[in-house]
């Protein structure tokens, strides 16, 4: 579901839920403070393979917290977690690279880093944090009860990285989408899974900043 200022109304389109990829993926080792779980960073660099390029994409995922968050949640966001193993994971990427072959055969080297706001402390300073890493694309999401946190996290996005490609995923956008992006500052609603279409955003938007996004599934 894609909102552009050069297109109409925003237009909805699908796809199939693919098969769940192989699980081969390089473990995340998360950084437990007391019953909180901090997430650390998980890219890593490694010697480029064959159909990879030497362009680099660098995602930041965000989850956000409610501003009546009280106490540190005791579990990882895993749907994030999921994701970040998909665009880290090469086989998969290989049999996506062919499936897909308008795609070109060279493939970005994808980056991945997941902030959980809810882990951090009030202290935590998110806009020097963006500024620091400035990232190529941000994906935040977020259930109805966080929109506002989640509205708010965008708009500081924009104002500290407005490089960054703002993309939102989850149930709100999924149910919601026209409202959701009439209603934010984000330029790309994902719907329903997302694994192949954040794939395919990521390496449409290393070759080309200004694709018409609208073109793709999800």
């Amino acid at each position: 579901f894609v909102s552009h200022p050069t297109l109409g109304p925003p237009q909805r389109v699908s796809r199939t839920v693919p098969a769940e990829p192989k699980k081969n993926s390089e473990p995340v080792v998360p950084e437990k403070e007391g019953k909180s779980v901090k997430i650390v960073v998980i890219s890593a660099a490694s010697p480029l393979r064959e159909g990879e390029s030497s362009r680099s994409l660098s995602v930041l995922m965000l989850a956000v917290r409610s501003s009546g968050q009280n106490v540190k949640p005791e579990k990882l966001p895993f749907t994030l977690l999921y994701l970040a193993s998909i665009l880290r994971d090469r086989n998969y990427i290989e049999e996506f690279r062919r499936a897909y072959h308008y795609l070109g055969a060279k493939f970005p080297v994808i980056n991945v880093t997941i902030l959980d706001l809810r882990a951090e402390d009030d202290e935590f300073d998110f806009r020097y944090y963006l500024r620091k890493i400035k990232p190529d694309i941000v994906a935040v999401t977020g259930m109805t009860s966080l929109f506002s946190a989640v509205r708010f996290a965008c708009q500081t996005v924009k104002e500290e990285v407005p490089g960054a490609l703002r993309i939102i995923g989850g149930r709100h956008v999924s149910a919601l989408p026209e409202d959701t992006m009439k209603e934010s500052e984000f330029q790309i609603g994902v719907l329903g899974w997302g694994e192949e279409t954040l794939l395919e955003i990521c390496a449409r938007y290393a070759k080309a900043k200004t694709f018409d996004f609208s073109q793709i599934n999800g």
